[in-house]
């Protein structure tokens, strides 16, 4: 079964070290792109998780972010960055001095500096800790794999529609091709009938002209494909596993076909039919952008 490129999933893993929480969000993407949201001390599991969600997820932009909350009843060690805090100050007081700027430093806004201040007990160990993130990331995709997958059966279900609309146009074109020869070799026999004052066109001639607009307006081969394509796609439907790229491919040898023959044919039927398919075909294009 195909599946969405759209999608939300949450998971919670409840450890001794604390409670993580893990939220995914999925849009439309031609290529697998991810950008990861984590609170300070996880940072060093960003490629780890983005390896591992990739494993997971072959098309989308995936954003992701991990919430942690200290459950524990251990007091947090601060711990400051002097080096940082004391290069901070010596800039600011530079600066001060330079543009000739009132006011005192004030030691709450030094600390305010992102990076000054860690909190080292909030995530003790962080090698530890990848069991439980790689827990409520899995709980997480589970969700997300449930949502997209009831988004992808509503698609598919579209798709199907969709691709029964063509199939009828298909046949309505392929019975009326027989029938727009002959109709232009009355047509034709007609007006030289007419523009003659009467005389009758010679029948080795007639059938000659006729023999070349046939073979000028032959849709055969176009049918024939069109008709594959369309049980290829019905096929790739209810296969498992990554098939955005592939039906989109195959939306665009349909659409291909879908041209020809209304470029080909000269009579208003089968035009109006090759349009109405081609209307079917952007719908399914539209559509198919949505799929993994």
């Amino acid at each position: 079964m195909i599946k969405s490129m759209t999608g939300y999933g949450c998971g919670e893993s409840l450890s001794r070290s604390g409670l993580f929480k893990v939220e995914i969000k999925t849009v439309n993407n031609k290529f697998f792109d991810m950008s990861a949201k984590l609170p300070n001390g996880l940072f060093v599991f960003e490629d780890k998780i983005r390896e591992y969600v990739q494993k997971k997820i072959k098309r989308g932009r995936v954003h992701l972010s991990v919430a942690y909350e200290n459950t524990s009843k251990r007091a947090k060690r601060v711990t400051l960055n002097q080096e940082l805090a004391a290069s901070l100050l010596r800039e600011i007081k530079k600066l001060k001095k330079e543009q000739d700027l009132k006011g005192d430093i004030d030691v709450n806004q030094i600390v305010s500096f992102p990076g000054l201040l860690t909190f080292s007990d909030s995530i003790s160990d962080v090698n530890r800790l990848w069991s439980n993130i790689k827990d409520a990331l899995d709980k997480a995709i589970l969700h997300l794999d449930k949502s997209r997958t009831r988004e992808g059966y509503n698609l598919a279900k579209d798709l199907h529609r969709r691709l029964k609309i063509i199939k009828t146009h298909i046949i309505f074109i392929t019975k009326r091709a027989d029938v727009n020869v002959k109709n232009y070799k009355k047509d034709f026999a007609r007006r030289i009938k007419e523009l003659s004052g009467g005389i009758e066109m010679d029948k080795g001639r007639l059938e000659q002209e006729v023999a070349i607009y046939a073979k000028n307006c032959d849709i055969t081969e176009e049918l024939t494909r069109i008709n594959s394509h369309l049980v290829n796609f019905n096929k790739f439907l209810s296969l498992e596993g990554e098939r955005g790229k592939m039906l989109d491919f195959m939306a665009q040898e349909l659409m291909r076909e879908a041209n020809t023959i209304g470029a080909k044919s000269s009579d208003f039927h089968i035009s109006n039919h090759a349009i109405k398919i081609k209307s079917e075909i952007e719908k399914i294009r539209e559509q198919v952008k949505n799929i993994e």
